[in-house]
């Protein structure tokens, strides 16, 4: 059973889903008590699009196995897709009850408490993700928006430049730290924030448009007319798409 187990998981890690399904439909025929072969074809279900067959085998995985935090954090992330957003939150609380390490259980109640707007819940729930991995820059990224919307700017900060270090190519990282050290009045570090904004993504006419308030506000006329224009040049394309 452990090589057809391997096997499937290759298959899976290779988007192989269907030979997946089938593999695992023929182990569960032998053993219908399997809560990880329940899990791995839940797995090959999503990959298919098939949701909804997905929720049924990751909940038989989960019934023959309360205890499976992956069955209930792939449980969780599958509910979330559909908006089914407190059965998701449930399962992921499930996820971290089992393992508490699931950083990315963790990350996502995160996510949810933020959309509830309970910024204590989520602050934690980002907190435990971002300890639990080192590389993990999106729960970085949340925390410093948080702390930000707290008025903590020296934190906000630091979580942001933790982000941008892990993830440099991501300009909605850059945009939200040039904001932070403009607050802070580092004018000269928020300047080259946005700049790297408009670098990495120079066809996002959201940071040429933060780049253009930022000139703007410093009275740099010249430049902020510039980007403006390449703003506006941008948002006319998106239009004619």
């Amino acid at each position: 059973m452990s090589e057809e187990i391997a096997r499937v998981e290759n298959l899976l890690n290779n988007l192989k889903s269907k030979e997946a399904e089938c593999l695992c439909q023929d182990l569960l025929k032998k053993n219908p008590k399997n809560p990880q072969v329940w899990n791995m074809l839940g797995l090959a279900l999503i990959m298919q699009g098939r949701d909804n067959e997905a929720i049924q085998a990751f909940k038989k995985s989960i019934e023959l196995n309360p205890g499976n935090g992956d069955g209930w954090y792939n449980l969780g992330v599958t509910l979330l897709e559909k908006g089914r957003i407190r059965e998701a939150e449930e399962a992921f609380r499930k996820a971290v009850s089992a393992d508490s390490k699931n950083s990315s259980a963790w990350y996502n109640l995160g996510l949810i408490a933020l959309a509830k707007g309970d910024l204590e819940k989520a602050m934690n729930a980002f907190k435990k993700a971002a300890s639990l991995d080192p590389q993990d820059p999106d729960s970085r990224f949340y925390l410093g928006k948080i702390y930000k919307s707290l008025g903590k700017l020296s934190l906000a900060e630091k979580c942001l430049r933790e982000a941008v270090k892990l993830s440099p190519q991501d300009a909605e990282y850059w945009i939200e730290l040039g904001e932070v050290l403009e607050k802070l009045g580092k004018l000269r570090a928020a300047e080259n924030a946005y700049r790297k904004a408009t670098r990495v993504n120079p066809s996002d006419p959201i940071a040429w448009r933060k780049l253009a308030a930022f000139f703007e506000e410093i009275g740099k006329e010249k430049e902020a007319r510039k980007a403006l224009r390449r703003a506006k040049t941008l948002e006319s394309r998106e239009t004619n798409v």
